[in-house]
């Protein structure tokens, strides 16, 4: 594998990884609302009317919605915007080469399992660390782990 290292049983075993995932979905929902921010989509009714920001109910706790909204409001001015992106950028580049891959196919490709594992030279239970320790390292590197221990 590459020069950076995987991280460590006890330090992958710290965090919930279903939360962890779950923080990076919403941080790639979040640069999917930044690619058409500019523009304003309408949505359409089932009585075929345009209506305009309609508000969409979420599921989230309190503390994932106040992750969320955070984010929401850092990305409203175009400064904080390119310090966002600025950061993330740099949580990739903490990224080895082997996660960078599997973090591409997992969140900008949106692959299934099943085609991750057949597209990585390694074996299951490798692909599965390779996951969680990428997963994990990128929302360490922009420090919005806080809550994410088991």
């Amino acid at each position: 594998m590459g020069t950076k290292k995987l991280l460590g049983k006890p330090i992958i075993e710290f965090y919930n990884f279903p939360k962890v995932k779950k923080r990076v979905v919403e941080l790639f929902s979040i640069l999917e609302y930044l690619s058409i921010a500019n523009e304003e989509l309408p949505s359409i009714t089932t009585s075929y009317t345009v209506r305009y920001n309609q508000f969409k109910p979420t599921k989230n706790s309190k503390i994932e919605n106040f992750v969320v909204n955070k984010l929401m409001t850092e990305i409203k001015d175009e400064e904080k915007k390119i310090k966002l992106l600025s950061k993330i950028t740099l949580a990739l580049k903490k990224l080895n080469k082997e996660e960078l891959q599997v973090f591409n196919m997992m969140f900008y490709e949106h692959r299934k399992d099943d085609y991750i594992l057949s597209n990585m030279p390694y074996c299951e239970d490798n692909i599965y660390i390779i996951k969680k320790s990428a997963c994990i390292k990128f929302v360490v590197a922009l420090g919005i782990d806080y809550d994410l221990h088991k």
